[in-house]
């Protein structure tokens, strides 16, 4: 049985997605594992957009500024589909437990 996951190690798994845009189904499975199933994990909120310097872009400036809006939004929808399909998971360990337990 994995080591137990904290909540707050989820929400730092959450805001990498957000920073990098990649999620890890590896990750995902251990962390749905790991936590225990009454765990509450909150929606994670929109990181405000910071637009770095362009650097060495060929993009014109207009284009550079909404392909890295494109892609902040396209973080956030991940990290929103990760976060839904952990606590997906985590109800229904939590279904099957209270099955079980009406059976025995």
């Amino acid at each position: 049985m994995p080591a137990t996951t904290t909540p707050e190690q989820v929400v730092e798994w959450l805001k990498s997605i957000q920073e990098k845009g990649q999620r890890d189904p590896a990750t995902l499975d251990l962390l749905a594992q790991s936590l225990d199933p009454a765990t509450e994990i909150a929606m994670p909120e929109p990181l405000p957009l910071v637009l770095p310097r362009p650097q060495g872009s060929h993009h014109p400036p207009a284009a550079w500024q909404e392909n890295q809006q494109h892609l902040h939004a396209e973080r956030q929808a991940e990290a929103e589909a990760a976060w839904r399909s952990l606590t997906g998971i985590l109800r229904l360990r939590r279904e099957w437990a209270r099955i079980l337990e009406e059976m025995t």
